[in-house]
């Protein structure tokens, strides 16, 4: 189950690396760039959460799940940065790959309404 889990982890982090490159972003190499690329797309869904509240896209019920949830995704950064740290490199690249997919879903739904275009 694990052994299939990871392989599902790494399947949806290559996805996410994939979309950045058909973006025109360069996807980042190595553990600590996508770390960074991570944390930056973690303060682009909060800006566009609070612009959408702003521009009166989203509802603040919505911007604040958003945000929690944004601020769940940071433990998951924090972890994954304290593992690699620790030299478990496989459940912070793990750890990662679910922090990026959470993000582009976040994302993804910001952008559905009205934020950052």
């Amino acid at each position: 189950m694990t052994r299939l889990r990871n392989t599902f982890t790494l399947f949806a982090f290559a996805m996410v690396l994939a979309g950045c490159a058909s973006l025109g972003n360069e996807p980042a190499h190595g553990f600590k760039q996508q770390w960074l690329y991570a944390e930056g797309v973690h303060t682009a869904v909060l800006d566009a959460t609070t612009s959408s509240l702003n521009a009166g896209t989203i509802d603040a019920g919505t911007a604040e799940v958003i945000a929690k949830k944004a601020d769940d995704v940071q433990v998951i950064l924090v972890a994954a940065n304290t593992a690699y740290a620790a030299g478990d490199e496989a459940g912070a690249n793990a750890k990662l790959a679910t922090a990026l997919t959470s993000l582009q879903i976040l994302q993804d739904y910001v952008r559905a309404h009205g934020g950052a275009k």
